[in-house]
C-alpha cells in the first residue's frame, strides 16, 4: 500500500472518531446522532481536503 493511501486511511479513521464523538455530543437523540455521522464525516473530510489544497497552493505560489 502506498504511503499516501495509508496516511489517508489513518486520517479517515481519526476523522471518523472525531466526527462520531462530536455527533453524540451535539445531538440529544442517539438515533439522530447516528443518522448525522455520514453527512458530518463527508463534510469534515472534504473541508480538510480543501484546507490542504489551499495551504499547498499558498506554499507553491507564494514561496
Amino acid at each position: 500500500m502506498s504511503p499516501l493511501l495509508l496516511r489517508l486511511f489513518f486520517f479517515a479513521i481519526a476523522t471518523f472518531a472525531i466526527v462520531t464523538m462530536a455527533a453524540f455530543y451535539a445531538e440529544a437523540d442517539d438515533r439522530e446522532a447516528l443518522k448525522s455521522i455520514p453527512r458530518r464525516f463527508a463534510r469534515f473530510y472534504v473541508a480538510c481536503a480543501v484546507l490542504t489544497l489551499v495551504v499547498w497552493a499558498m506554499g507553491a505560489f507564494l514561496a
